[in-house]
This record gives C-alpha cells, structure tokens and sequence, in this order.
C-alpha cells in the first residue's frame, strides 16, 4: 500500500495535502473533502470497502469532535472503563508493605491504563511518572495513590482544544525540574518537564492572559543524565526541552514550505 500511495503522489506536486496517523487497520487524518475522498477512493480501490466516520469519532480510545470552531479530544469515556484497585486488598494493611504477586499485577494494569490517558490528560503526567517510579515493587501506599489518581481522572472531564491562531504565530516552551521527585530517591535521575505551545504573537511577556494558546506537545519524565544539584537538573532539563521544540518547529518549517 505504501508503494502504491508513492504512486498516486505526484512528484512535482509539493503542495500539503494530507496528515495521517495510523493504528492497526485504522486511519486518522486531515484534509480538504475532496482530497480526503480521493484517498478513500484509492484506498478502497486496493484494500475494500472501508468504514468512514466524519467530525465526531473515536480513535485509540481518543473521542474527537469537530465544530465550525475548532476540534476537541478527550477521553472522558476511556476513563470510565479503568477500575480502581479493590478496596479489599489494601485495606487494614500498612502503607510501607510490599504488594504481593496479584495486588502488583493489578498495579501495573491499571497504570498502564491511566499513563494512556497521558495523550490528552497533561495534568496527570506528573502524578503517573511518580507512580511509575513504584512499578517493579510497589507498595500499598502507592496502590491507594493510584486509585486517588483513577478517581481524579473520572471525576475532572479534561480535554484538549484545537482551534486556528489568528497569526502572527510563536513557538514558546516551558521547562522545570526537581532534584528529587522523591525525597527518599537519591539515584541522581531528578525530574523534569516541558510543554511546547503555539500562541499568538503578543508584544507582552509569554505569561500574559492576553490572546490565544495552542497546546503541542507536553512530557514529565527522569532526567536523562544523572545530576547532583538543583542548577544541573534545571540546565538539563531545558535543554532537552529545547531540543524537543527545536523539533516541533522543523516539523513547522516543513509543513509551511509545503503549503
């Protein structure tokens, strides 16, 4: 299929057309219609008939909705799905004690079903890179803590809003960190995070409650390189988060050239 989507692009034609993201046998994109049923065409023409869903589908447990104004994702009905860790197991029990085989299985499942929520959720990030730190040996504590977060993330319906930025555009990012995320973690691996953001081009500081804001790109994660002061994790994690928004403006520079 790839080979054949080569050929139906023309060559000379430099022209932006089309994004995708696939997923197994599903695909997600953005186009004109027209453009958007030519690909239809020459898909169906190789693979079949294919299931077609406009403005309001869901996609890797991302519910998307699409207005004249703009597009909303989110994954309010994904998180109605995760269970919390049943009270039974944890409770009565001391908060240092080790999780035995099946409360530790339990562990893992239901954090790897909240960390998917990372994908529109960027204010659980920090809260499930901590409980991830506790996944080879959690302990009960760390169980209760994990429920307070699924019960968070059902309670407080959280989405992402895209919308089109009257321009000029700027690129701005933020970047912290923490020499321990952990008081007891002395591993050296501190904490740290960013966010990319399209805005509008203000003269005010980037801070400013003035104009509009675009959400891109947003992690919280160990430090890459071990530090041993608060001024190294903070010099390192800027500059990661440097060389994530160095990134995202190629991606920028090459979908305007192309447009």
């Amino acid at each position: 299929l790839y080979a054949d989507a080569q050929l139906y692009a023309s060559h000379n034609d430099k022209k932006l057309k089309c994004v995708l993201s696939t997923h197994v046998d599903d695909l997600k994109g953005g186009a004109t219609k027209e453009t958007a049923l030519e690909l239809i065409a020459f898909v169906e023409s190789r693979v079949g008939k294919c299931k077609q869903q406009w403005q309001e589908f869901i996609h890797t447990g991302i519910e998307h909705r699409q207005t004249e104004k703009g597009i909303y994702c989110h994954q309010t009905g994904y998180a109605a799905t995760i269970k919390t860790i049943s009270a039974d197991l944890i409770t009565g029990k001391p908060e240092d004690e080790l999780a035995d085989t099946i409360l530790a299985g339990l562990y893992i499942s239901v954090l790897g079903g909240v960390a998917w929520m990372i994908l529109t959720r960027a204010d659980l990030a920090v809260y499930v890179q901590a409980l991830q730190r506790r996944a080879s040996n959690p302990r009960i504590t760390d169980c209760k803590r994990l429920n307070l977060i699924v019960r968070y993330a059902k309670r407080h319906k959280v989405g992402i809003w895209y919308e089109k930025l009257a321009g000029p555009v700027r690129l701005a990012c933020w970047s912290d960190a923490a020499f321990k995320a952990i008081p007891e973690e002395g591993s050296g691996f501190a904490l740290r995070g960013c966010c990319v953001m399209l805005t509008t081009d203000q003269p005010g500081k980037p801070t400013s409650s003035h104009g509009r804001c675009q959400l891109l790109e947003y992690l919280c994660k160990r430090q890459r390189r071990v530090v041993r002061s608060t001024f190294s994790a903070e010099l390192n994690a800027l500059i990661d988060a440097l060389e994530i928004a160095i990134l995202v403006q190629m991606a920028f520079h090459l979908s305007l050239i192309h447009i």
